[in-house]
């Protein structure tokens, strides 16, 4: 929206799919390819982080953004304060604590695993439980070639609240 505002006026025509404005005093205009049909679009974001080897140079207002949020984007370095109402779960009567074995991993899987959860305990996003419930971990790699932790947390949801399987 912000980068048609900066554009404005528009002319549109959707069912032709083209999209005039004016550029430098001329106007110029985006047409659709109206002759096929999709089944489906898809549309690519490109991830904005700095990569561990490289520093990415962002465009002036992209770079104003993350400056004036720069709370938002920042590494997280503690729990969430304390706020007015505490949420909680509320357990199901004579329920009891599930158990389940830890997934099986390779050893250098098993290093990462550790690694992540003693810096995310150094760094307080989370903290020791004492609780009776437990739930196995796996670790997905994202695009960026990073290992990130996913918490299978399907044996904590009680039946009635089970989504049907398809």
């Amino acid at each position: 929206m912000d980068w048609l505002s900066t554009h404005s006026p528009q002319l549109v025509d959707w069912k032709q799919k083209w999209l005039a404005f004016q550029h430098k005093g001329t106007w110029v205009c985006l047409q659709g390819q109206t002759s096929v049909d999709f089944e489906c679009i898809v549309v690519e974001l490109q991830l904005l982080s700095e990569q561990q080897d490289q520093v990415i140079k962002y465009p002036v207002e992209i770079q104003s953004l993350l400056d004036a949020y720069v709370v938002v984007f920042s590494e997280p370095n503690g729990l969430p304060p304390v706020r007015v109402v505490s949420h909680s779960i509320p357990l199901v009567q004579g329920a009891r604590p599930v158990q389940i074995r830890p997934y099986r991993f390779a050893p250098e899987l098993k290093n990462e695993i550790e690694k992540q959860v003693s810096e995310m305990l150094h760094s307080g996003v989370i903290r020791p439980s004492d609780s009776n419930f437990a739930s196995p971990l796996i670790m997905v790699k994202k695009k960026d070639l990073i290992w990130r932790p996913c918490v299978d947390y399907r044996h904590l949801i009680p039946i009635r609240w089970a989504s049907p399987r398809r």
